[in-house]
């Protein structure tokens, strides 16, 4: 069975995998020990990673995959809870492999 692909942002392309597991890992109840959005509404999480997508802070190759690239956006108001603490974030990191504009990732994290 292939994964199912959409334009979703203009120029990115988000497989329903990726979808399903920011779902069932960062969305409320999550799994224990990831970081989790506040928001359990999808809308709302979609419009942070496409607003992370669409207007980077950061924009920086992956440490360990040069076929990917990290980007990350900075909120003024948070956005979710670290995982291993439970601290406030207010960043969302998205995690692209650039030669195909492919989300494979997505984390929420720093904190400020």
């Amino acid at each position: 069975m292939t994964d199912s692909t959409r334009s979703w942002v203009p120029g990115f392309t988000l497989t329903d995998t990726v979808k399903e597991k920011i779902r069932a890992g960062h969305m409320h109840p999550g799994i224990q020990g990831k970081s989790l959005f506040l928001s359990s509404d999808e809308n709302v999480v979609w419009n942070l990673v496409k607003d992370t997508l669409i207007q980077p802070d950061v924009l920086k190759p992956h440490s360990s995959d040069d076929k990917k690239e990290v980007i990350q956006k900075r909120f003024s108001l948070q956005v979710g809870n670290l995982g291993c603490n439970g601290a406030e974030c207010f960043c969302v990191t998205v995690i692209l492999h650039k030669f195909y504009c492919i989300v494979s990732e997505m984390i929420i994290g720093l904190r400020l």
